[in-house]
């Protein structure tokens, strides 16, 4: 998928998810975790109804398994949380978000993935704040929106490695605030 072949990395999740499912059981968390990376490889190629089915079905063995708290389910909530806003259904990206957030700042620096290691590295609650205020903005409720995204900024931008990428979508999301409310001159800088 990294290297651009998404049909390639399909057809190898699906037959790792196959083998994980014969192993493991339908309700393993790792088939879960296959899951949420083929909702990522399908995402990618336009076909949101297939991701968002795999992400709800993500959720529901995580739930059960892991328990309500888990950071795999706020991880795996903010995913679907993208999916829903990419499929116009911000009402649904909302109530997803808002859970994902109050899970993920109860254990901010507790990242299930062997990335990141170091506690310094998580901008996931910044990034999660992003998500949350394009999702108020997709519901034109401009000053939650606003109020969500400067903190998402302040939070990004306190951060040792500064994450330049999610700093620019959450900049990107201001902006579309901005010209969504009428203020071109705020949306140009």
């Amino acid at each position: 998928a990294a290297q651009g072949d998404r049909a390639a990395a399909e057809t190898l999740l699906r037959q790792a998810m196959d083998i994980h499912r014969k192993a493991l059981g339908d309700h393993h968390p790792l088939v879960a975790v296959t899951l949420n990376s083929l909702s990522r490889v399908v995402r990618d190629q336009g076909r949101l109804d297939e991701a968002a089915a795999a992400l709800d079905a993500a959720l529901a063995i995580a739930r059960p398994a892991l328990g309500n708290e888990h950071q795999l389910v706020a991880i795996y909530s903010c995913n679907l949380a993208a999916v829903q806003l990419a499929r116009k259904q911000p009402v649904a990206a909302e109530a997803l978000l808002r859970d994902a957030l109050r899970i993920r700042s109860q254990a901010a620096r507790l990242v299930p993935n062997r990335r990141r290691i170091f506690p310094e590295d998580d901008w996931s609650v910044g990034a999660t704040k992003s998500l949350l205020g394009a999702a108020l903005t997709a519901l034109r409720r401009y000053d939650e929106a606003e109020s969500m995204l400067l903190e998402a900024r302040h939070d990004l931008d306190a951060m040792t490695p500064v994450p330049g990428r999610e700093i620019e979508i959450a900049a990107a999301r201001l902006a579309e605030l901005y010209a969504g409310r009428g203020t071109q001159g705020r949306a140009a800088r």
